[in-house]
């Protein structure tokens, strides 16, 4: 995984998302972090984890809504 869990975490306000980039999205009242893996104008974000053997994403949930997206994390930076 690319961050550990209870790790702090900065996000920023989010005026369009890019695919690779990480986001906070707010999926059934929990906070998650992901990977944006496409976006698309109607459907909203694919969004992946890095764990993709523990993770729970699109790949079980289906696209994200853009107004469930809290923010883009900026700091720390971590690349994959």
């Amino acid at each position: 995984p690319t961050f550990r869990a209870g790790q702090v975490v900065l996000t920023g306000q989010l005026h369009n998302v890019k695919p690779g980039e990480v986001i906070v999205i707010r999926h059934q009242n929990l906070d998650k972090i992901k990977r944006v893996a496409q976006v698309d104008s109607r459907k909203g974000v694919y969004v992946l984890g890095d764990n993709a053997a523990a993770s729970m994403d699109s790949r079980s949930f289906g696209w994200i809504g853009f107004d469930e997206i809290i923010g883009k994390v900026l700091w720390p930076r971590r690349t994959r």
